[in-house]
C-alpha cells in the first residue's frame, strides 16, 4: 500500500480535470443552445482578460501626450 500514494494523486488529478472539462463542455453547449454558436463566442470573448498592463500603458499614454 506505501506505493500507491503517487497514483492515488494521479488519478485525483485526472479526475480533476476530467470534471472540469465536462462542466467546460456543458457549460458551452448550454451557451450554444441559448445563443446561437457566434454568440455564445462572442459571449466568452468578453471574459478574456487580454494583456499587458492597463494602468500602467494608460500613464505612458497621458504622459507622452502631456509632454508633446
Amino acid at each position: 500500500m506505501v506505493g500507491l500514494t503517487p497514483h492515488i494523486n494521479d488519478l485525483i488529478g485526472f479526475l480533476s480535470y476530467y470534471l472540469r472539462r465536462q462542466l467546460y463542455k456543458k457549460g458551452f453547449k448550454g451557451l450554444v443552445d441559448a445563443l446561437g454558436y457566434a454568440d455564445a463566442i462572442r459571449f466568452i470573448r468578453q471574459f478574456d482578460s487580454g494583456s499587458g498592463d492597463y494602468t500602467t500603458e494608460c500613464h505612458q499614454w497621458l504622459d507622452s501626450r502631456s509632454n508633446g
